[in-house]
């Protein structure tokens, strides 16, 4: 009898194993002739490299899950993605696995894993945060897959639109993802990365339902419980935004039942409770007993500013704002950690006495929930729009409550008004004693026992919460305050510059609030000081009604202008429209009005737009808002010719940026029937130009080139346009062998391809609604150094054609003209850092097409300098546009002096709304507000 020549306690050797390897490896490379393979390299390259490349990945990133602190009450991520701290933590490790990937390529070229090795390679950028790398690794995957070799293809699509979504390229994203799901038809299924990369897809573009669905089916294929727990909070959290809280809780229920951490356990249950309301106990009192007893639990002890909250919200929702706001400040007596549950109730509480018409309070919890948001927090932007607008929206909320206050004393019998005046000031007086009584008991209290002073100092000096004893908080407010005001005297009045100018005005006076408990905290806030001019400004006459009633349209206008243009919130603005109209049915606005929420029901899609549309059209279909809504092109047709033009180039613009091509051509086609080739050659040569990219995008190679030189030809002369002409053609012969098989000359940016010279990312300036007047309003004041000194152009009616030859002079550019020899060497030094500034007298004015034009003439005439062109805000009223690096006055004027004469066609808004001038870039740091831009242009204006 033979005796086995190996015993294992498996029952099988290690031998036997070696040899199956083999037998099996070399059935592959019978099969596969094509495919060529070395088995010691195959060895090798899995058991040592790989396997030891791919450990170290894992657990990178299990490091980095385990390390990030998830917020449970905000919306979480389907994936737990890099971070800053992950990204440094993890570059070297990353690199150390880039580097292992790169000997499998170049020492193992006969493996049959050189594709794994450039999968792990992606991973690793992505790792890093190189998500473009990572997405062309993950390409080049899945172009060298081979038909028998399968497994890396659905990873790989999936990966890669993870890392297309990761930056902004949602559409390549998706198109992946449905190159991934048909990948996975040779499977069973898709993977559960597919499916939950789809969902990933869906919440990016707001398709709550498609994401539900594709993170069921990632649940049900996922064999990562962790992952898996994340999913049904996930799922628990869109179910009940999308009013289907029975499955919600069924979500929430398995996490609350599962091995999942505490505080996604707590949160999960939490969000249980709150939900009562929607299914099954919807009782106020069911609600708040179960989360009190969730209170009592000494588990939840960290967690007692949330249950706090939640209590509020209940009562919030019963409308028992009183206990809801009690709750609320509950919650921030809470010791915690949790700045954005301290920000929601502060938020929450901000809004309360917001709508309370409580402002001064409001302001406070704004201001506190302004320090602890950062870009993630839910609606980030509109919130720190709607802090930095505060002070005009309360103006104007205020001229409204005020005017209200003052037309409902006049429509009270004078007994009765006088009683009423009487008693306001009575409480105004109240308070301000009370106040004052407040003040005298805590230095009382400081003089007759001393340590009620140290024990209070004690303990404030240890909080850092306390304002004072906050060196950060300091610091932040005193450079808020003096970028706000400069640098103010502490003394009364601090707030106005020009104190006999402050006095002057003095009968322009105003009536307190209705709440004047709150507006008692601010001295300056009632110009109104005695009985007798309070009973001054109720309007008893006819004309002073009609005044009062100016005042409070004129705020509803402004109130909506700042919700439409600053907050971007379409349905509040609609909102003050319709008060406004409900109020005031015949005011003289009303067509405008109507337009207005035409176009935001539209932008909204609802179906109110129709009736808003109707009634303009049948109320005033003379009106120019009625011609717009039938004729969109309406507006191209009006105003001045020269101003016509430049707007209908920003309509060109604005559609090229839409990549609306054939829209572009047919414009610009249509210019010279209008107006006559003739005429406007310099807008007209931008006119072409800008139809030669559309005809580029849409057209081969050589219609493309056919058209440069047709414009080249047309208008030889133009400074602006011709070196860019000169550049392209050039480009274009250098490039011909690589560029004449394309079938559109110019393709997008993001395809990998070689680039024309001139080929600007455009980006569609937001719509605005349109003013009543022609031209931009003017600023709210007047620059004293205005330095516009650009002749007014003499129009014809827009029937007929205008010759502008000998009407605009413009001063060819001679180096070294109009040197000031007593030129201030503080303001403007021979060498240091310049910019060239155009400054802009209207905030709201559209600058991307006249951006364009600037980017335009730096191309032609400073293509090798690097010059940048940004924009800054000043104050709501201005607009500046720098240009630079200059490094010396000379360059500087040199640069003005070229641009000058070229700005009445780059610039698309009329002269008089802006003035050109250079800076250095210390002052320009220095110009913050309207005043400091006064003050510069004034002794700027001297030196010339």
């Amino acid at each position: 009898m033979l005796k086995p020549l190996f015993k294992d306690s498996s029952g099988f050797s290690f031998l036997f194993l070696f040899f199956f390897t083999v037998l099996i490896s070399s059935c592959f490379t019978k099969k596969e002739k094509a495919e060529k393979t070395n088995f010691g390299q195959n060895i090798t390259t899995k058991f040592n490299i790989l396997y030891n490349a791919n450990k170290l990945l894992d657990e990178a990133e299990e490091t980095r899950i385990n390390s990030t602190k998830p917020n449970f009450q905000h919306a979480l991520p389907v994936f737990i993605e890099p971070n800053e701290a992950s990204i440094a933590s993890n570059t070297k490790l990353m690199d150390s696995i880039i580097q292992k990937s790169i000997t499998i390529i170049n020492d193992k070229s006969e493996s049959k894993y050189i594709n794994n090795a450039y999968f792990l390679m992606a991973k690793a950028n992505y790792e890093k945060g190189n998500y473009y790398n990572a997405a062309e690794f993950f390409s080049y995957v899945i172009n060298t897959i081979t038909v028998t070799n399968q497994k890396l293809l659905e990873p790989a699509l999936a990966w890669k639109a993870r890392s297309l979504m990761q930056i902004g390229y949602l559409d390549q994203a998706s198109k992946v993802l449905d190159s991934a799901f048909i990948a996975a038809g040779n499977n069973k299924h898709p993977s559960a990365i597919t499916y939950a990369s789809q969902a990933r897809y869906y919440l990016e573009v707001n398709k709550k339902d498609g994401a539900i669905q594709m993170l069921d089916l990632a649940i049900n294929t996922s064999s990562n419980k962790k992952e898996k727990l994340r999913w049904h909070y996930i799922l628990g959290q869109l179910l009940y935004d999308t009013g289907d809280y029975l499955m919600a809780n069924k979500h929430f229920d398995k996490v609350v039942k599962s091995n999942a951490s505490y505080e996604m356990a707590f949160n999960a249950e939490l969000n249980q409770v709150f939900m009562q309301k929607d299914y099954g106990d919807s009782s106020l009192v069911g609600t708040v007993s179960r989360l009190k007893r969730m209170l009592k639990d000494d588990k939840n002890k960290g967690f007692t500013d949330q249950i706090y909250y939640i209590i509020g919200e209940s009562y919030l929702n019963h409308n028992q704002e009183d206990e809801a706001i009690k709750n609320y400040k509950l919650s921030l007596r809470e010791p915690s950690n949790n700045n954005f549950q301290r920000a929601s109730t502060y938020l929450k509480m901000a809004d309360i006495y917001f709508d309370k018409a409580t402002y001064d309070t409001s302001k406070h919890y704004y201001d506190s929930t302004a320090t602890l948001i950062d870009a993630s927090f839910p609606q980030y932007t509109i919130i720190q729009a709607k802090i930095a607008n505060l002070d005009d929206l309360v103006k104007h909320l205020n001229i409204i409550t005020e005017q209200d206050q003052l037309q409902y004393l006049a429509k009270l019998p004078e007994k009765e008004r006088l009683e009423t005046i009487d008693s306001i000031f009575e409480r105004k007086e109240k308070v301000a004693i009370s106040l004052k009584k407040e003040k005298e008991n805590n230095k009382q209290k400081e003089v007759t026992n001393p340590e009620y002073a140290t024990n209070f100092s004690n303990k404030q000096s240890t909080d850092k919460r306390f304002y004072f004893n906050n060196p950060n908080a300091i610091s932040n407010g005193l450079t808020e305050f003096k970028r706000r005001w400069g640098n103010r005297s502490l003394e009364d009045n601090w707030r106005i510059r020009n104190k006999q100018a402050s006095l002057a005005a003095g009968n322009n006076t105003k009536i307190p609030l209705a709440n004047s408990e709150d507006k008692a905290n601010q001295p300056d806030s009632a110009a109104i000081v005695t009985k007798e001019d309070f009973v001054k400004a109720v309007p008893l006459t006819e004309i002073a009604l009609r005044e009062s009633n100016n005042k409070i349209i004129a705020s509803y206008l402004k109130l909506a202008e700042i919700y439409r243009d600053n907050l971007k919130d379409k349905e509040a603005t609609a909102k003050i429209y319709t008060s406004l109209l409900e109020r005031f049915p015949s005011i003289e606005e009303k067509d405008f009005v109507l337009y207005n929420l035409y176009r935001l029901y539209t932008e909204l899609g609802d179906q109110r737009k129709n009736m808003y549309k109707n009634q303009l059209l049948t109320t005033s279909p003379e009106s120019i808002y009625s011609k717009i809504i039938n004729d969109p092109n309406y507006l191209s047709k009006l105003g001045e010719e020269s101003q016509t033009l430049n707007n209908i180039y920003i309509d060109a613009y604005n559609m090229y940026a839409d990549k609306d091509y054939e829209q572009v051509i047919a414009i610009a086609d249509s210019l010279n029937i209008v107006f006559g080739k003739d005429n406007h050659l310099d807008i007209a040569a931008q006119m072409a130009y800008l139809k030669a990219l559309a005809i580029g995008r849409t057209s081969s190679l050589q219609s493309f080139e056919q058209e440069l030189k047709k414009i080249q030809s047309d208008y030889a002369d133009n400074k602006l346009i011709s070196p860019l002409l000169t550049q392209h053609l050039s480009y274009i012969d250098s490039n011909r062998v690589s560029l004449q098989d394309r079938k559109i000359a110019i393709m997008d940016i993001e395809d990998g391809r070689e680039q024309f010279v001139d080929e600007p990312v455009l980006t569609k300036w937001p719509e605005l609604t349109f003013n009543r007047a022609e031209t931009p309003p003017p600023p709210r004041r007047s620059l004293a150094g205005n330095l516009s000194n650009q002749q007014n152009i003499q129009v014809t009616p827009f029937n007929s054609t205008v010759n502008l030859q000998g009407k605009v002079k413009i001063a060819s550019y001679k180096q070294g003209q109009q040197i000031n020899s007593f030129r201030d060497l503080e303001l403007l030094p021979d060498s240091a850092i310049y910019y060239f500034v155009i400054n802009v007298d209207n905030a709201k004015v559209n600058l991307s097409p006249s951006r364009y034009g600037i980017g335009q003439f730096n191309r032609g005439q400073y293509l090798d300098k690097n010059l940048t062109h940004q924009l800054k805000k000043v104050d709501d009223e201005l607009q500046l546009i720098y240009i630079g690096k200059f490094f010396s006055y000379e360059d500087a004027k040199i640069y003005l002096d070229r641009i000058t004469p070229q700005l009445k066609t780059i610039m698309k808004i009329p002269a008089e709304n802006y003035q050109p001038f250079i800076i250095t870039e210390k002052y320009l740091e220095e110009i913050t507000d309207f005043d400091k831009v006064s003050d510069y242009l004034i002794k700027y204006k001297e030196q010339l």
